[in-house]
């Protein structure tokens, strides 16, 4: 029972730095994104 608890915490964990990691590549995306967007936001003037 407490090991497959463990195996259990281990694959939630896993999951959560996954989460993290792509929550991390999405705000460099949008930090990237943001000159961008404000460039055509003067084009559009």
């Amino acid at each position: 029972m407490i090991i497959h608890f463990a195996e259990n915490a281990k694959t939630v964990a896993d999951g959560l730095i996954l989460l993290l990691v792509q929550l991390q590549w999405l705000g460099l995306g949008l930090f990237a994104l943001r000159p961008l967007l404000q460039l055509a936001d003067q084009l559009l003037d």
